[in-house]
């Protein structure tokens, strides 16, 4: 009988994957017989934790509230979501108030920073989210990724919940479809997101000249950037293009994926994981992405190229790739399958929570990492073949190829700036 632990997980309470993370994690912790306590505000994925009897309670708003609640309901493992490299809340001053009382803090970095060393003598263990997100932040903070330097530290990927539709995916796929006006015979493809800094006009333009050619395309934009929505109702992009704000009922999202044929995820930004690219993946559909050096690059981990999609570098590129998978539907089918494969593999819930509680265990009891071990090793043997694949653009003659290649050469000098800074700055310490 495997040893249970109490467990508070810190976290947010929206519709992003950084919370979706979280719930998941508690909900399966719970199942196993761990007590969870999830301290967040009141969100929309309340019924999620009630249905997984993961009883949600504000968050203290104080170091000392938060430590005499730590020390009475005998917490032993906290698990904290970081959405920020700056953090603001009181942990870590009601860990230093507990003192050798303390409970074990795990966090999980979402967006690969490692910058705030002040409140790291803190964390215990550190897992991050992605073998992108682990491999950037070392290149961020100007540390050597090795063996060494992971003996606090893991890749735990985001999971994956199972799918359990509510009603047949075929019936549910002709419904959604039907609602928003997609004829069987045309292409529907899904772009989703919240508005925000991670859209650019790059989508909507690979869409206009992919249905000049192919006017079978159609494509659907969850709350875009507000100009683009804009754009769009004006009539600049085009006829096709359907327009849906951010849904928080999530088997209506669901819905929307199995709706769909493909999707189209160009973020000027990046994704440190890319739930909206993973969960595409899981519902078997191909995805075609970007490759972007010069920010969070996790898409090129989850999209294997030429194997369950297509990683571009350009808008010419994403053209090319969108009117071969609209032509070979035996082609979709091929990335799609592929995509249901290896998204299972990354992000399986329950091989996910196998290393968590192998954490938890290691840091209350003192078992040794066996699992961790194997995780680090293949993170280390990625590091190459990331490194090769930021460095590597598949188009090199297009009309976007030099603005990425400057793009990406100030990025890295920038970054390579920022580590030296850091450096310096634990080398005063």
């Amino acid at each position: 009988m495997k040893p249970k632990f109490t467990v508070a997980v810190w976290s947010g309470n929206g519709i992003g994957g950084t919370t979706k993370a979280a719930v998941l994690f508690a909900v399966e912790l719970a199942r196993r017989g761990h007590r969870l306590i999830f301290l967040g505000p009141p969100g929309p994925r309340d019924s999620a934790l009630a249905a997984g009897r993961v009883p949600r309670i504000d968050p203290p708003a104080d170091a000392k509230t938060l430590a005499e609640f730590l020390k009475t309901e005998q917490v032993q493992v906290i698990h904290q979501h970081v959405t920020n490299h700056v953090r603001k809340n009181p942990i870590y001053d009601a860990l230093q108030l507990l003192g050798d009382q303390r409970p074990r803090l795990i966090e999980t970095d979402v967006f690969g920073h490692a910058e705030n060393s002040e409140d790291d003598k803190w964390v215990d263990f550190h897992c991050f989210v992605s073998r992108a997100c682990a491999i950037q932040t070392f290149q961020r903070s100007g540390q050597t990724l090795n063996e060494a330097a992971l003996a606090k530290s893991t890749v735990i990927f985001n999971p994956l919940d199972p799918l359990t539709p509510a009603s047949p995916p075929q019936n549910r796929r002709l419904e959604m479809r039907e609602k928003l006006g997609v004829q069987e015979n045309e292409l529907l493809i899904l772009r989703l997101g919240r508005e925000g800094t991670k859209w650019c006009k790059d989508e909507v333009a690979v869409f206009q000249k992919a249905r000049r050619q192919n006017p079978l395309l159609r494509m659907l934009l969850m709350e875009p950037r507000k100009d683009i929505w804009n754009e769009v109702e004006a009539g600049k992009w085009g006829l096709g293009i359907i327009l849906r704000r951010t849904l928080s009922d999530f088997n209506q999202v669901a819905a929307l994926y199995s709706a769909g044929d493909l999707m189209l995820h160009m973020s000027e930004f990046g994704e440190s994981y890319g739930y909206t690219i993973a969960e595409a993946m899981q519902c078997g559909m191909p995805v075609i992405t970007r490759s972007t050096p010069w920010r969070d690059n996790a898409q090129v981990e989850l999209v294997k190229h030429g194997v369950t999609g297509f990683v571009c570098g350009s808008r010419e590129g994403a053209v090319g790739s969108l009117l071969q998978l609209a032509q070979y539907s035996d082609l979709r089918a091929q990335f799609g399958m592929a995509g249901v494969e290896r998204i299972a593999c990354l992000s399986n819930l329950s091989h996910e929570t196998d290393l968590l509680e192998e954490i938890m265990d290691h840091l209350v009891n003192g078992v040794p990492l066996h699992r961790v071990a194997g995780r680090n090793r293949e993170l280390l043997e990625f590091q190459p073949w990331f490194a090769t694949r930021e460095k590597r653009i598949w188009e090199l003659h297009s009309e976007r190829s030099f603005s990425i290649r400057l793009r990406g050469t100030l990025y890295r000098a920038y970054r390579a700036f920022r580590s030296k800074v850091s450096q310096l700055k634990r080398g005063l310490r």
